[in-house]
């Protein structure tokens, strides 16, 4: 299943990298409004108004997609193979699971573009001063622990949905009372009739 999921995740990722471009350039725009967030096909790319245009080098600015959205396959194949579970409830999970991915994935364009305006920062601090800048050494370590984490990511998110019970199949409602013989055992366990006991006043 995870197989034939790949190309779907694949032709996804053009409108999820514009989706997640946009929505981390506008969260980003608060914190400093001179870095910008676009996305080119499959890669979301910074620029930083404020620093010298060599240093905005297409290689080093952009994120490739892919590095940080390739669990979501694998958590649809787990949804998906999650037994017992009626359709409904599969894709309600899906929705769920895919919806906290995507919040993920605009957070790890931020946290992208802060990496890259770092880098940068310290590039132009090594250019000044001829001391090598280590700011971003903190953050390039935890978005890369982030990238390859997306299998346990995948997991993680899995089992919350299993455990918040989207998956547990719900019997139907009641709609109307089953008749009841009159003259078999009450169901209160009085070891009447039920004509004699809880159904006097019916």
């Amino acid at each position: 299943m995870y197989i034939a999921l790949l190309p779907l995740w694949w032709l996804a990722l053009d409108p999820l990298t514009a989706i997640a471009a946009a929505c981390g350039d506008f969260i980003y725009h608060f914190f400093d409004a001179s870095v910008s967030i676009a996305g080119d096909a499959r890669v979301a790319r910074v620029t930083l108004a404020a620093f010298d245009a060599s240093l905005n080098n297409a290689q080093g600015s952009g994120l490739r997609m892919e590095t940080v959205a390739y669990g979501m396959p694998m958590l649809a194949a787990l949804i998906m193979a999650t037994r017992p579970a009626k359709f409904w409830a599969k894709l309600q999970a899906l929705a769920a699971g895919l919806a906290v991915m995507i919040g993920l994935t605009v957070l790890a364009v931020v946290a992208w573009a802060r990496l890259v305006s770092l880098q940068q920062y310290d590039q132009m601090m090594f250019a000044a001063t001829s001391i090598k800048g280590h700011t971003s050494a903190f953050m390039y370590y935890c978005f890369h622990g982030y990238a390859l984490s997306q299998p346990v990511l995948a997991v993680i998110i899995w089992m919350a949905t299993s455990m918040s019970g989207l998956f547990e199949v719900r019997p139907a409602e009641v709609t109307k009372a089953q008749p009841v013989d009159p003259k078999s055992p009450c169901y209160c366990g009085s070891r009447r009739q039920y004509r004699r006991c809880c159904g006097r006043s019916a």
